[in-house]
């Protein structure tokens, strides 16, 4: 084969070795990168996910602990006052005025379920449930549960049960003129089981607001019972923009949803709160990452079918320059060997010969058809050709 054909061969295969690897390097640069950018969005909408229902945890445990606050304020509202000291004693109870301004009051304005009022051993004096008054004895059915509180609100923080933050004592930061009032009270509340149920259950000393001297000894007790029910749940769930949020007796295993233990400060289990969470993270699971991944994918295939093509372009311009070199030195009609390649030859063997120091020869032999321009003028250029191609 000629030096010139060699040489273009070798070319085609650097080239196409070359672009294999070119190939390689692109895709595997494609994979790696498309591979890290799924990886983070992937993690970006997981973490979206889990920030967003943390999040909801936080300000749901937030909330619960709002509503014990927001009960103890309703509880303040009539319990720290110098008229129920005065009409709730152990020797008389007023209990025209004990109904109005707390079972009924307490119950009716503000949604409290059970109203108690305890004395000074922890005795029942009144009892209100059901939008009626009870007799006191009737308190005997809830002592068990609600015993941890009184033991809180009596003795402060020898409380066996979980601590909380106490965001009453926060919100009484405005009392000014009265805050005397602040020194003899005495408060707990917490999220314990009553009777199978979960409720907020508080506990505030009846003490004067104005006239201290009022008060003799150890104050007596109030204690109210709110029940965690549906429109408890839906209060807070609108809130916080939770609006299927609920209390279930068992976890609910449905796409989106949370359910979270739901355990009360004695240790006790109340059940399972249950929400929908927001998921700012589904959009970029769902709809992102899938059209990240095709244009991954296109991209590779994309790239794939260019150096494809500029592979075949590449080979084929190649063939043409070998089929236009072997043209240039080979007759057309014959297929042999022509001047311009014998010059080549004898340029490559002369300079091969002529570099070796010990003397040699060169021979050149060549065929000649005598009398072809006979052939040519008598049988025509056609016999001519066939000649040529018989030889």
């Amino acid at each position: 084969m000629p030096r010139s054909a060699a040489d273009a061969d070798s070319h085609v295969t650097q080239f196409d070795g070359s672009l294999r690897r070119l190939t390689t390097l692109i895709m595997a640069s494609i994979a790696f990168f498309g591979l890290v950018l799924l990886a983070i969005i992937a993690y970006a909408g997981w973490a979206s996910n889990q920030t967003a229902t943390e999040r909801e945890r936080m300000l749901l445990e937030n909330a619960l602990n709002q509503s014990i606050a927001r009960v103890l304020n309703e509880q303040k509202s009539v319990a720290w006052w110098d008229d129920s000291v005065i009409n709730i004693t152990d020797e008389a109870i007023d209990l025209e005025f004990v109904d109005a301004n707390f079972g009924i009051f307490l119950t009716e304005t503000y949604g409290q379920d059970e109203v108690f009022i305890l004395n000074a051993e922890n005795r029942p004096l009144y009892a209100f449930s059901e939008a009626e008054r009870k007799e006191p004895r009737w308190f005997e059915l809830r002592r068990a549960a609600v015993g941890p509180i009184i033991d809180e609100a009596r003795r402060g923080a020898h409380s066996k049960l979980r601590a909380r933050p106490d965001m009453f004592s926060e919100s009484q930061s405005n009392y000014r003129v009265l805050a005397g009032v602040l020194k003899p009270a005495r408060w707990a509340g917490h999220i314990l089981s009553v009777d199978g149920r979960p409720a907020v259950v508080a506990a505030l000393t009846i003490v004067p607001n104005v006239d201290m001297e009022l008060l003799k000894g150890t104050p007596n007790l109030l204690i109210s019972v709110k029940y965690i029910d549906e429109d408890f749940t839906s209060e807070i769930g609108r809130s916080l923009l939770l609006h299927d949020l609920s209390v279930v007796p068992g976890p609910v295993r449905r796409d989106a949803v949370i359910s979270e233990p739901f355990v009360g400060d004695d240790g006790a289990m109340l059940g399972y709160l249950t929400w929908t969470t927001r998921r700012p993270g589904h959009v970029l699971l769902t709809v992102i990452l899938p059209l990240v991944a095709f244009g991954v994918v296109a991209a590779a295939l994309l790239a794939n079918m260019m150096l494809g093509r500029l592979r075949r372009a590449y080979e084929e311009l190649a063939l043409r320059e070998s089929k236009a070199r072997y043209q240039a030195k080979h007759d057309a009609l014959s297929g042999l060997p022509n001047r311009v390649f014998m010059t080549d030859k004898l340029d490559d063997v002369l300079r091969a010969y002529g570099s070796k120091r010990t003397p040699s020869r060169v021979v050149a032999a060549y065929v000649d058809i005598d009398r072809f321009k006979d052939i040519n003028d008598t049988l025509g250029h056609e016999a001519g050709d066939q000649l040529i191609k018989a030889v």
